[in-house]
């Protein structure tokens, strides 16, 4: 005979539940295994979870200890039901409700309830939540038991006509999780769209405000061209401002109209005072 395991803590059958609630609750791989695929699964996430200092558990372990652990917590829920049943008589706050279920657990098991440490976790999954109708659930004579795969007894009297809706099915899930990523994706280029088309939106206000700038600086280099005097400098040096400032004047005229009644604006040869107060656009004023 194998040698017998370390009895549960509470933690580790804390940690069980969570492992149960993870695996079974996993529509996409755990909805539709088989039992010791399931209890397999069961037991490889509680033995990567389990607490420090405690041993690894086999699927089999954990599976007899969830034999014990469930129908007490199928029980306990029995008992809360049939407590909210009759309602909270005048006068009695939560603690005096709470004994009556102690009470009604007791009268019905022998016992008192010894997973309160599960029951915090399990209290609000699909096979232990409260279920919506309470009428002739427990006051009438069960027709045939059955027992689900964990050993759990059920009556046909303990199922409700209308229950909560069960979890999706794995396809159901994935179909789900396929519409979402393609709206994720979609969503994701819209806003890179958007992103795109703010930052060429920026690139040609930056670029515009870039050759404002650099025709500025231009302007401003030609009104100081346009100041100088040739006539103080050496031949050589005079036809090379001379040449700079006819350059300048071609410029202008050729991007802007001359109107009809003004003079021709070159100066006569030989004549260079004229140039110091030349205005090519007769609207430009010259820095």
């Amino acid at each position: 005979m194998a040698p017998r395991g370390d009895s549960w803590r509470h933690n580790e059958e804390v940690i069980l539940c969570q492992a149960w609630i993870t695996v079974g609750g996993d529509g996409c791989v755990g909805k539709d295994q088989k039992s010791d695929l399931l209890w397999s699964r069961v037991a490889e996430e509680y033995n990567a979870h389990k607490p420090a200092g405690c041993m690894d558990r086999t699927h089999s372990s954990c599976h007899a200890r969830w034999k014990k652990i469930s129908p007490a917590c199928m029980k306990w829920r029995q008992a809360l039901n049939k407590v909210e049943h009759f309602q909270r008589r005048s006068g009695e706050n939560m603690e005096d409700e709470l004994m009556n279920v102690k009470s009604t657990y007791y009268d019905s098991e022998g016992c008192d309830f010894l997973f309160d440490h599960c029951w915090q976790y399990l209290k609000n999954t699909e096979k232990f939540g409260k279920t919506p109708s309470m009428d002739n659930t427990y006051f009438s004579v069960p027709n045939h038991v059955n027992l689900d795969d964990d050993g759990t007894p059920t009556t046909e009297d303990e199922l409700p006509s209308s229950r909560k809706a069960r979890p999706q099915g794995q396809k159901a899930q994935k179909l789900a999780k396929k519409k979402s990523n393609k709206q994720d994706a979609d969503g994701l280029r819209v806003q890179m769209q958007k992103c795109y088309e703010q930052t060429e939106r920026e690139y040609q206000q930056r670029q515009r405000q870039f050759e404002e700038g650099q025709l500025i600086e231009q302007r401003a280099e030609d009104a100081r061209t346009m100041q100088v005097d040739p006539s103080i400098f050496t031949p050589r040096k005079r036809s090379y401002w001379e040449r700079k400032q006819q350059q300048i004047i071609d410029k202008e005229a050729q991007t802007s109209s001359i109107p009809e009644q003004s003079q021709d604006p070159t100066p006569p040869e030989g004549d260079n005072t004229s140039l110091t107060t030349y205005d090519p656009l007769g609207q430009t004023s010259w820095m």
